[in-house]
């Protein structure tokens, strides 16, 4: 196409072929002499026209930023000529890692972190293979869809056995909604999680070393539309530890004696707390409460006769991050305190005769035990020790010409060294009658 019908002088034409084939214009040409307009025989001119490439434009299947595509312009030939490609690209705002131009096929990696799909234009310039016809230039569009884009976070600090969740979409940066799968890489110390996973990062850790700890979770985006991966980005969670406790068994106090046991001593990590604590006593043990915080300072009584264990249920907390740990026991056992009876706890006697015996009995069945004891009024009642254990025994005096009450105080201690409360025993002792012979 593109040639006129006839014409004079040089043939000057522009043909097109668009078929694919050469084809040949033939021009016939009737010659006639500038002298005397003779004309001659006419004859032929034959021109073989090559056909240019004819490409059409297109628009390819949309790409994943971050993924290789490849195009070979022959594909957008439409007339079938082979042919040779040379191209310039532009590129949107936001679409970045592309060449400008090149020849031959296009292969590119582009990176879309903008969150919509951006579309590369390479405009096309064909050439035929035979004959370096070049053909009018078309554009191959290729829309790049956004990869999503996470950013790297350290998470607020979280507890030992308390369970945190982490939605990774919150790292997202560009608006990609995403899905999600996950590593985990936990230092030694930190333990209970899941190696791997996908979507939240749910997890319960457990730290007992006495110091923070990172759980470390490297996380891969994957966007819900057109699947296309984002760069990995990582989420770190600071474990604080929890105090970790032993149980205990405390060394035996006596019946009515303060103890003072600071819970801290079993903590065995290190980890400075506070403490609650709740108490358990078994019958016959008293005096203690029942619930208390810190330091557990308690004076139980125990008059059974055997030694009772008070048990503590304590629950720690960290003083740096309130962080829970579990709860252990302290056991403390309370030696009984003996108890006793004096009989006859009174009785009146004359100056010089002997007291009935007065007997000291333990009433709680503690063997061995001991009764010291000690009176008072010593001037005026003689004969008789100041002090002593055991039974009271003797023939007190009294010269003073009235009577006289001496009061005994007795305390029992038992073989474990347990003293226990003190009771009284009294002798009043008469005087004789004196005979003035004046």
């Amino acid at each position: 196409t593109g040639g006129s019908p006839a014409g004079s002088g040089t043939i000057t034409q522009t043909l097109e072929n668009l078929t694919g084939d050469v084809l040949n214009a033939v021009f016939t040409v009737t010659p006639t002499s500038t002298t005397g307009s003779c004309p001659g025989t006419a004859f032929t001119i034959t021109v073989p026209v090559r056909p240019q490439p004819v490409g059409t434009n297109s628009t390819e299947p949309a790409v994943c930023s971050g993924t290789a595509f490849n195009i070979y312009p022959q594909n957008n030939i439409t007339n079938g000529v082979t042919g040779t490609f040379s191209w310039t690209a532009s590129y949107p705002a936001g679409l970045n890692g592309g060449s400008p131009n090149g020849t031959g096929n296009i292969n590119q990696t582009l990176t879309n972190l903008t969150g919509g799909t951006l579309n590369a234009i390479y405009t096309v310039t064909p050439a035929s293979l035979s004959g370096s016809c070049s053909g009018s230039s078309f554009t191959i569009t290729v829309p790049v869809r956004p990869q999503p884009a996470g950013s790297v976070t350290t998470e607020t600090e979280v507890c030992s056995g308390i369970t945190f969740n982490k939605n990774p979409q919150l790292n997202i940066t560009n608006g990609v909604t995403a899905t999600f799968t996950w590593t985990a890489a936990y230092p030694g110390g930190l333990t209970g999680g899941s190696p791997g996973g996908t979507g939240d990062i749910n997890q319960t850790l457990g730290n007992l070393t006495g110091g923070v700890l990172n759980a470390i979770y490297t996380v891969t985006p994957v966007s819900q539309t057109g699947s296309c991966q984002g760069a990995n980005f990582t989420v770190t969670v600071p474990v604080r530890s929890q105090p970790a406790g032993t149980n205990s068994t405390e060394t035996e106090v006596c019946s009515g004696i303060s103890f003072n046991k600071n819970p801290q001593a079993n903590i065995t990590n290190g980890v400075t707390s506070s403490f609650n604590w709740t108490a358990s006593f078994p019958a016959g043990l008293t005096g203690g409460a029942l619930n208390g915080t810190g330091i557990i300072n308690q004076s139980l009584d125990n008059l059974t006769g055997e030694s009772l264990n008070a048990v503590y249920t304590v629950v720690p907390v960290s003083q740096t991050g309130s962080c829970t740990g579990s709860s252990y026991t302290v056991s403390v056992p309370v030696k009984p305190e003996p108890t006793g009876l004096a009989i006859p706890s009174s009785q009146a006697v004359c100056s010089g005769n002997a007291l009935d015996e007065i007997e000291l009995i333990n009433t709680n069945s503690l063997s061995g035990t001991v009764f010291n004891w000690t009176r008072n009024n010593t001037a005026n009642i003689t004969g008789i020790p100041a002090n002593g254990s055991g039974n009271i025994t003797g023939n007190p005096l009294n010269n003073t010409g009235t009577a006289q009450i001496s009061t005994y105080t007795i305390t029992p201690v038992s073989t474990g060294g347990c003293t226990g409360a003190s009771f009284l025993a009294s002798i009043q002792v008469n005087p004789n009658p004196v005979v003035d012979f004046t």
